[in-house]
């Protein structure tokens, strides 16, 4: 026959998760229902013979650690059950060049940007963005939000980024050289925090060198009269690489 009392059952949450207010109660009636954030209590009744009441609760990690889950039934012993929430971050990096043609002595400005999409927040977050051959940095490179580039090692400090932020370091560099076609810059973002989608770690741009062309032009004769034919010469010469 069907058990028609009124049983309480109680479930407390640890603080490494939060309710999210889904619940599904299967095997028998609810009659009220409790909730105070990190504890929930339905009281239930009609559980049919040789059935079972199963009660699923959804929940937010939100907080690292081994968190244990201890269920009630009036004041018979608890059941407990455990999980391991490990953090994670998803950091992406994005690097652009302006212009993104040039010649030698131009200055170009390389910009880097991270982006930590979480869940979690990012801890000892860094840059390696060392500059190849061919371009000097001039004046001061301009690190957003506190954080430190050494020009000398290429290592962009960023330290904590939170969910949903970003930062961005502007690099202003002088092109030194006229004998290649293009210079590239990679940059690499790394952080303690483990990171489940390292596809987006990595990212370069490329500034394109302008043709290295030399311009002469000669005369025919200096010194002409009138009524006298004078001829221009325009020669234009492309040294490369272009």
């Amino acid at each position: 026959s069907d058990y028609t009392e009124v049983v309480q059952i109680r479930d407390v949450l640890p603080e490494g998760v939060r309710f999210t207010g889904e619940y599904d109660l299967q095997g028998a009636d609810l009659t009220n229902y409790i909730n105070y954030g990190n504890e929930q209590i339905w009281y239930v009744t009609n559980i049919s013979a040789h059935t079972r009441v199963k009660i699923t609760i959804k929940v937010l990690a939100v907080k690292d650690g081994i968190w244990n889950n201890s269920m009630y039934v009036w004041d018979f012993p608890p059941v407990n059950e455990t999980v391991n929430v490990n953090s994670s971050a998803d950091l992406q990096i994005i690097k652009s060049v302006n212009p993104s043609h040039a010649s030698k002595g131009d200055i170009v400005n390389w910009t880097v940007t991270v982006i930590n999409h979480g869940p979690s927040i990012a801890y000892g977050v860094y840059v390696d963005d060392l500059l190849p051959d061919g371009l000097t940095i001039v004046g001061h490179a301009i690190p957003g939000n506190k954080t430190n580039y050494n020009r000398n090692t290429g290592v962009w400090n960023i330290g904590t980024l939170g969910v949903e932020e970003y930062v961005t370091l502007i690099i202003p560099t002088r092109v030194d050289v006229a004998d290649v076609h293009n210079i590239t810059n990679v940059a690499a973002v790394n952080a303690t925090t483990p990171d489940p989608d390292e596809s987006n770690n990595i990212d370069n741009d490329t500034v394109f060198l302008n043709p290295d062309v030399i311009i002469s032009k000669t005369v025919s004769n200096h010194n002409t009269k009138h009524n006298e034919i004078v001829s221009w010469n325009i020669t234009v010469t492309n040294k490369g690489p272009n």
